[in-house]
């Protein structure tokens, strides 16, 4: 960020907030230990870093929504047949 010039003074602060808040929740989407986020991001309250996880949760439940609706409905019985349907 150094060198970066932005018009309006609080646009900074902006950016880098947006900055963290991506990478808590990209922290999170692997499942990272709470503990240890919390730690990487200096947050004094369990509150705070939750949030990511919360983030991370509703991104994970879209992503399968939508490849709920793209599969084949052969696909989607895991344990009923075999992975993926013959001749693919």
């Amino acid at each position: 960020m150094a060198g970066v010039v932005f018009p309006h003074k609080g646009r900074r602060r902006d950016v880098f907030h947006r900055l963290r808040k991506t990478f808590g929740t990209n922290a999170a989407l692997p499942g990272i230990d709470t503990t240890a986020l919390s730690s990487l991001m200096r947050h004094r309250h369990y509150a705070t870093t939750e949030r990511y996880y919360l983030d991370a949760e509703v991104l994970m439940t879209r992503a399968m929504e939508k490849i709920e609706v793209a599969a084949p409905r052969s696909w989607r019985r895991w344990g009923e047949r075999e992975l993926w349907p013959s001749g693919v």
